[in-house]
């Protein structure tokens, strides 16, 4: 290949790059908002469908089980049919989903519909990465990524909050069309084909990338289990409103957002400084067998992933005692910003592992956070219960 082949990655420039990724980071929020949109409010769902705490929680579960199903189909979707159709599809499922479920008062529509409405978000976190893949070269990627992937984190903390207010703008149509692989116009149509699962296995079957996803389930069981904890120990503990339980929420989301700002640049350095050791220029490195990419990410995590084990225990402590209200905000935004560090890492050395199936491997990182998360859902209560 040319050097100026090598040299150009992308031919979208500098704000049309950051449109996009603002864009995408938007969906990805939205998908992840609808999982947990009415945590505070657990409670009062459950004494209006007259049925229990934990009933309620299977609707969570249920949630995450078909939000980490869907990205496998819609990961061979958008390598073949174009990242705007695949958008497209998601969205309008969702849609559809919150329509009629503002329209339901039954239990069982209650599960039902957010199984469809799971069907619809759940591919849109795994198309984010796709769409970074696509137009972001890895010495970049780290800031870039940390805009999109907190969106996992950062969306289950926002969502008690803001409820229905966040209006989210149709710029799927500024995506590209096709993938990196696929050379030519990006905006050339292709034919439709029908989804694939079975890609997916490619990822789980790697050694690396069965790691790095044991890694990031351990990590979204920790975050599933503190925010879907934290309405009932907030409101037995403390004794708070569904409101002020709704704002708690805010310190793990405070935490996470700073986390981006600063995690993404550290990610980028850690990524030149590796570089520049092993003497790989850095507009090669993304085709240099010997660039030690797995090193320059992880190095990020180590000492977030000590804070975010400091962090859990401190938290539990807190609600043991209880002390003031105060102390377990404290170390929720502890938990949040050092978990969100290790997730950003984490998914952006899975974009490097697997660039050219991005999607898939965002999708096959996807099942296993839902899958984990939903083990944990319903068993959190049960486990408190206990306690």
């Amino acid at each position: 290949m040319s050097a100026m082949q090598d040299e150009v990655f992308s031919v979208y420039g500098v704000w049309s790059k950051r449109l996009m990724i603002v864009s995408v980071s938007l969906f990805a929020l939205l998908g992840t908002m609808a999982t947990s949109m009415y945590y505070p409010a657990l409670p009062t769902v459950a004494s209006d469908l007259g049925v229990s705490i934990t009933d309620v929680n299977l609707s969570v579960t249920t949630f995450m089980i078909l939000q980490g199903i869907a990205p496998t189909f819609v990961g061979s979707f958008s390598d073949s049919s174009g990242r705007r159709l695949a958008y497209t599809a998601c969205f309008s499922i969702f849609l559809a989903a919150n329509i009629a479920l503002a329209l339901q008062n039954t239990y069982a529509g209650l599960l039902a519909l957010r199984c469809v409405q799971s069907a619809g978000s759940g591919g849109l976190i795994p198309l984010a990465s796709g769409v970074i893949a696509d137009i972001i070269e890895p010495a970049e990627r780290g800031s870039y990524m940390a805009c999109a992937t907190v969106a996992p984190v950062l969306g289950p903390t926002l969502a008690p909050v803001l409820g229905d207010i966040l209006t989210l703008q149709p710029f799927y149509f500024f995506f590209t069309q096709r993938n990196k692989q696929q050379e030519g116009d990006s905006t050339q149509r292709r034919p439709m084909s029908f989804p694939n699962p079975f890609p997916i296995l490619k990822v789980v079957l790697d050694k690396e990338g069965a790691v790095v996803l044991a890694g990031n389930g351990i990590i979204n069981i920790l975050i599933a289990g503190v925010n879907t904890g934290l309405p009932p120990l907030m409101k037995n503990l403390y004794g708070l409103s569904e409101v002020q339980t709704s704002l708690c929420f805010l310190a793990f989301g405070v935490g996470s957002a700073v986390c981006t700002v600063i995690t993404g640049r550290l990610m980028d350095r850690a990524y030149r400084k590796t570089a520049a050791k092993h003497s790989i220029p850095l507009k090669l490195a993304r085709r240099e067998p010997n660039m030690p990419v797995e090193h320059a990410r992880l190095q990020v995590t180590w000492p977030h992933i000590a804070a975010a084990i400091a962090g859990l225990l401190g938290y539990g402590w807190t609600l043991n005692k209880p002390v003031d209200v105060a102390g377990p905000m404290v170390f929720l935004f502890v938990i949040g910003y050092t978990t969100t560090a290790v997730a950003q890492a984490l998914n952006a050395l899975m974009v490097d592992l697997f660039p050219q199936d991005a999607v898939t491997a965002s999708a096959a990182n996807n099942l296993i956070r839902c899958g984990l998360g939903a083990a944990i859902t319903a068993a959190i209560q049960p486990l408190t219960d206990a306690v």
